[in-house]
Order: structure tokens, then C-alpha cells, then sequence
């Protein structure tokens, strides 16, 4: 696997400078783990890895990336992200946050309209 090849086709194919540094990290990655030139061994080794399936599509995408880079095809396996659960805050925190929370913040009006009332002479 040629990753310096792989970036500089996805620089002429207009891809983001941050995206190709981290396709070039998980590529690298593939790379020290296993025999990149079979596609099989790509999906075996994703698919066994302990991560979650949000890692796994990555490596998929940016093995993806590299086989479109050499005008190759393959059969890419399907990894779905899944959204967390988010937590309500305890009743607790929600009461520490009211009773520190600093006058000002507590204010609605923005800033500069006040300090503008302030010095406005009443008639």
C-alpha cells in the first residue's frame, strides 16, 4: 500500500487537508496490522477489532478511499452508527448550577443595552 500515492490522489480530487491526514493515520494504521493488498483480510480484521462501529466505518471508508485511489473495487462491509443516549442532568447539578450561577448570567437583557440605559438621562 502506497499511502503517499493516496493522499496525493485525494488532494487532486479535492479532498479536505484535514480529512486526508486522518485517512492517512487509519491508513497507516491498516497497514502495520495486517496484509493491506487483500481485501478479505481488511474486513476480517475491522470486523474482530475491538471498537466502536463509528472506528470501524472509518477504517472502512478510508480502506475504501485508498482501493478507489488504484481503480480497484471491492464488496465494503456496512458499519451503522448508532446516536448515545443522552442523560438527563441530576436535580442536584441543576440546583448547584442556579444557586452559582453569577448575576449577570442571570441577566437576560444583553450587556450593552444596559450599560446604554444606565447612561441615558431620564427626562
Amino acid at each position: 500500500m502506497n499511502i503517499v500515492n493516496t493522499m496525493l490522489w485525494m488532494k487532486r480530487n479535492a479532498y479536505q487537508e484535514s480529512t486526508i491526514a486522518k485517512l492517512a493515520k487509519l491508513l497507516r494504521h491498516l497497514q502495520g496490522n495486517f496484509n493491506t493488498a487483500e481485501p478479505e483480510e481488511v474486513k476480517l480484521y475491522v470486523s474482530k477489532k475491538h471498537c466502536s462501529d463509528a472506528h470501524k466505518e472509518n477504517l472502512i471508508e478510508a480502506y475504501a478511499c485508498y482501493m478507489k485511489s488504484i481503480n480497484q473495487e471491492w464488496e465494503q462491509p456496512f458499519y451503522q452508527r448508532y446516536s448515545k443516549k443522552r442523560k438527563a442532568p441530576k436535580e442536584q447539578l441543576i440546583d448547584f448550577l442556579i444557586n452559582h450561577a453569577r448575576l449577570e448570567m442571570s441577566q437576560t437583557k444583553p450587556r450593552a443595552e444596559r450599560e446604554q440605559k444606565e447612561l441615558s438621562i431620564p427626562n
